[in-house]
């Protein structure tokens, strides 16, 4: 319940101070191959805390192994000061954690938001989904 409140009031902060809320459309020509159907890449001001953000990443994947995302609803982890979730927004299917999404949506925010410890999100109109990586605080 505490990840949940955390979570509410980070994202209320993150999305009313963006850096720059980069919304990148994918015009096709986003370097290297990508799985992701990318619409919208959006960058928060927070680093991340490389270490903490590799733990959720690995906390919310080892879930996943397990449980499917229900439609309509979200899955994250977190540690200590990194968040990572994923939005199934989906009206009636659910999704699964797939790492190679996970993966290759930090890689995106990485590539278009500013380095290793960029945080942000990445958005697919196409599969109605979300990979966000927030951090929580200074570090």
């Amino acid at each position: 319940m505490r990840f949940l409140s955390i979570i509410a009031g980070v994202l209320a902060v993150a999305n009313a101070t963006p850096m720059h809320n980069a919304t990148i459309p994918n015009d096709g020509t986003s370097p290297g191959f990508r799985v992701i159907p990318f619409s919208k890449i959006g960058c928060w001001e927070d680093k991340l805390n490389l270490g903490d953000v590799r733990i959720a990443k690995e906390k919310l994947i080892e879930w996943g192994r397990e449980y499917p995302i229900p439609a309509g609803k979200w899955a994250g982890r977190h540690s200590h000061l990194a968040a990572v979730w994923i939005c199934n927004c989906k009206h009636f299917y659910k999704d699964r954690v797939d790492a190679a999404e996970v993966n290759e949506a930090q890689a995106l925010i990485r590539d278009y938001c500013g380095g290793p410890t960029a945080s942000g999100w990445v958005w697919s109109r196409q599969w109605q989904k979300s990979w966000n990586f927030l951090s929580l605080g200074q570090w």
